[in-house]
């Protein structure tokens, strides 16, 4: 009985070798991708061995203007249908999350020429903090812009907060000194409260209030001339300059990708920042075209016909009704439904 139980043991322990040397594809938590743009296997892991290393190319997946998770069964469906012995291979991670790529450029035929201007600097007596540079100090400023770094989420890489030298003055290290810092307003918001407790070392307290301005570093098209309205945009009429926005402007802000094939609604003066509501973009779907809605659910795909019910341009959600498809007519009890331009004629379902 005991020579069985030694044979077991060694046979798991070669068992547990073999898996080991297998090939593996270590999924990465996050990826940004440029909406439209395919990507592949090596663009998301991780890839360790000869097999999964041969299913660098395979492409599994497109970039869109939104964050989505692309799970590991998903990923598997993909290299199943490319071919892959998934014995061999072992998929590591449950799911990367693909975000959109920031100030994505209108492509190398239509890149407004970029102007690197220097970032807005602080007003006359203010101080712009960059959180990322106080990472792990421990002091009462590391901590507030720890916080709002939290809140910002994926926006907390170009971050910046501007503080009045005076309030910095007040919470700065002092030999002896513990701090205490909490937040009196929202976090993610155009003006952000703290209040700072000083614990001195003959146990007297100071309180202080401490206001940040958050700001967000954009890549954002400027006005190089006064344009006018129902003029289409062009290399000539933009330049691409990095700024420092408050929030509500980097809201504002229109992405300079979004520049491609939009004409002005209205005028926009030279030295301006193009704003979203400043442009147009033609419909690439008009009210009541047929159109091709497509939908993907793991490796099945569903294409069906509808009708439009609203114009739309590529990257517009717009409202569709299902057609029979062959005689052009309303399917019976057809109910209305939503979905994302991608082109003339084709829609896709989220």
């Amino acid at each position: 009985m005991q020579l069985v139980r030694n044979a077991l043991r060694i046979a798991a322990v070669l068992l547990c070798a073999g898996s080991a040397a297998g090939d593996t594809v270590t999924l990465v938590p996050s990826v940004r991708i440029a909406p439209g743009a395919e990507f592949t296997l090596a663009e998301i892991a991780s890839l360790d061995g000869d097999a999964a290393r041969a299913l660098a190319e395979v492409r599994v997946g497109r970039g869109e203007t939104g964050a989505f998770e692309l799970g590991a069964e998903r990923i598997r469906q993909k290299l199943v249908v490319a071919g892959a012995d998934m014995r061999r291979i072992e998929i590591r991670g449950t799911r990367t999350v693909v975000r959109p790529l920031r100030a994505v450029s209108l492509g190398a035929a239509s890149t407004p020429p970029s102007h690197e201007a220097p970032v807005a600097a602080a007003e006359p007596g203010s101080r712009i903090v960059d959180p990322n540079e106080l990472a792990g100090t421990g002091s009462a400023l590391a901590v507030m812009c720890e916080m709002v770094a939290n809140a910002f989420g994926d926006d907390a890489g170009t971050l910046r907060l501007e503080f009045s030298e005076e309030q910095l003055s007040k919470i700065a290290p002092r030999e002896g000194c513990r701090y205490e810092v909490a937040r009196r307003s929202l976090l993610r918001t155009s003006r952000i409260e703290f209040e700072v407790v000083i614990h001195e070392p003959s146990g007297d307290e100071i309180r202080t209030r401490v206001r940040a301005t958050p700001r967000l570093e954009r890549k954002v098209a400027v006005a190089r001339e006064d344009i006018r309205r129902g003029t289409t945009a062009n290399d000539g009429l933009v330049a691409l300059e990095t700024r420092l926005l408050p929030l509500a402007d980097a809201d504002d802000a229109a992405e300079p990708r979004a520049l491609a094939g939009a004409d002005f609604a209205r005028s926009v003066k030279a030295g301006d920042i193009i704003e979203r509501t400043d442009l147009v973009r033609p419909a690439e779907i008009k009210r009541r075209d047929a159109v091709t809605v497509r939908r993907e659910i793991g490796a099945i795909v569903i294409e069906l016909d509808a009708i439009a019910l609203e114009d739309g341009a590529i990257g517009d959600t717009i409202a569709f009704e299902r057609i029979d498809g062959t005689s052009r007519s309303r399917s019976r009890d057809a109910r209305s439904f939503t979905a994302e331009v991608v082109g003339p004629g084709r829609a896709v379902i989220r």
